[in-house]
């Protein structure tokens, strides 16, 4: 006879004791949330500076407003009677947070509207009664309302805000925009017209692993009637004249098709039946439309096979892709360019302050982000600085160059943050309070702090970073040794100011 499994695997004290376990871990986790954000109001009120009467309106962008050159610049993360810091300085919290410069924007900006602008708000999460992370909804919208419509939404939402949705909140936040902003009311108005656009998220895009996934496109605000009406005809129609050349697919998967098809000029029904009806309006057959493909060619000819298991790397989504993708992207391109082939691994050199082009693309390619820690920016639109001082006898080489965004590299040269090459792509960082961080191609690692670092030599830090770096590459999955084919980005830009 089989006897039949219990619902329960514990015993009813044992299940009392697990649930008041979870619900002493939740208090507990709150608790730690709250001293976190007291940390950082306490770094905020040691670092306060005075704005010197700017007539700013906005939260200050260290990367648009660059005021005097080789200075730290005033910085609002909140609303109207927020304090402000220092745009360099606030690298320092950033870093010991672990969060890239925006990210910790976003949060401390929210921390610091809390406690200076919706007080009863604030009172309650230190009292663990409403959480962190839902009063910063609150402070994420109402930055941008003057004092009085800050204490308005507090005054509103403070002791309802367990039973409040988003919108709820938003809806709050805009009758106080109207009523105490009635300018700026007019302006969100006006900009909601603008408010309509087309997303096209290319994380979704089909990867080695997953060749069935697709891009999702989105639209924000809606579209006009007139137009959505408009793209249904087209993408019907067309959905309904790939059906003889793909018979075994689905209305959805000839939708989808149509789309693209409509964006490159009908381009595979044309390659089906021989008819060019991707030529433009020009009259030009032969001239190309739909996207350009390129491609920086690290693979070898195995890998290229069509039995072989190639992998690439897509610069505009950081995922990989396999080579029959890259064929398939080929075949429906207006035009693909190939880059010749650069070593990364090879030591690269110029005579002069600026990079050449092969040289500027090697480290480009190479470190793919901004080599700050945690700073994720495209290194396509960073500078290329150099790390043992050019105007100290540091050359224009492979291993002195590394990508770092605008702000981090005023943060290096101006607020006393220094770093060191490990290996090419790998770097140890000091921040002027004594931290440490190891940047890889793999992420950022906090470091323990070493006393007296600046006095030690570089083989013994170096040494130490590759120790650390070692014993964190134990942790992650085995990654193929190979270059990565056009993976992330960068470009030069000038100096620092």
């Amino acid at each position: 006879m089989t006897s039949t499994a219990t619902a329960f695997s514990f015993s009813a004290p044992a299940e009392k004791e697990l649930l008041a376990a979870v619900r002493a871990n939740g208090v507990a986790a709150r608790a730690v949330e709250v001293e976190r954000a007291e940390l950082v109001l306490a770094w905020v009120r040691e670092s306060v500076v005075d704005p010197e009467e700017t007539t700013q309106d906005a939260v200050f962008d260290p990367d648009v407003h660059v005021g005097v050159p080789g200075t730290e610049q005033p910085m609002r993360l909140a609303g109207e009677g927020a304090p402000w810091v220092a745009d360099l300085g606030f690298t320092r919290l950033a870093a010991a947070l672990g969060q890239s410069n925006e990210a910790a924007m976003n949060y401390v900006g929210a921390v610091v509207e809390l406690a200076y602008r919706l007080p009863v708000l604030w009172s309650r999460v230190r009292a663990g009664q409403v959480s962190v992370h839902r009063a910063r909804t609150v402070a994420r919208l109402s930055k941008r309302l003057p004092a009085a419509g800050a204490a308005r939404v507090d005054a509103q939402v403070a002791w309802t805000i367990g039973t409040c949705s988003v919108a709820q909140i938003e809806r709050t936040v805009a009758a106080a925009v109207a009523r105490f902003d009635p300018e700026q009311a007019e302006k969100d108005r006006e900009a909601a017209l603008e408010g309509r656009r087309v997303d096209i998220d290319l994380d979704q895009v089909a990867t080695a692993t997953d060749p069935s996934a697709g891009a999702v496109i989105t639209f924000g605000g809606g579209l006009d009637l007139a137009d959505a009406l408009d793209l249904e005809a087209a993408i019907s129609a067309r959905a309904a004249a790939l059906k003889a050349l793909m018979p075994g697919a689905s209305e959805d998967v000839r939708r989808s098709v149509a789309l693209g098809d409509l964006a490159r000029g009908h381009t595979s029904l044309a390659r089906a039946t021989g008819d060019d009806d991707s030529a433009s309006d020009s009259g030009d057959p032969n001239e190309a439309t739909g996207r350009t493909v390129l491609l920086y060619l690290h693979l070898s000819a195995a890998d290229l096979d069509e039995q072989s298991s190639g992998v690439g790397r897509c610069e505009n989504t950081r995922s990989p892709i396999t080579a029959e993708q890259v064929r398939t992207w080929c075949a429906t391109a207006g035009r693909v360019l190939v880059r010749p082939v650069i070593d990364l691994n090879t030591e690269y050199a110029a005579t002069t302050y600026e990079a050449s082009p092969r040289l500027r693309e090697q480290v480009i390619l190479r470190d793919g982000t901004c080599r700050f820690p945690y700073c994720h920016r495209t290194a396509r639109s960073a500078d290329l600085d150099h790390i043992d001082p050019h105007e100290d006898g540091g050359p224009t080489t492979s291993t002195n160059l590394a990508a770092l965004c605008r702000r981090h590299h005023r943060a290096k040269t101006h607020a006393g943050w220094t770093y060191q090459v490990i290996t090419p792509g790998t770097y140890h960082w000091a921040s002027p309070d004594g931290g440490a961080y190891l940047v890889t191609p793999a992420g950022t690692y906090n470091l323990p702090s070493t006393p007296g670092t600046t006095a030690t030599s570089t083989a013994r830090v170096r040494q130490r970073a590759l120790d650390s770096m070692h014993a964190a590459a134990k942790a992650i999955s085995p990654r193929p040794h190979s270059p990565r084919a056009g993976s992330r980005t960068g470009s030069t830009d000038p100096p620092p100011f």
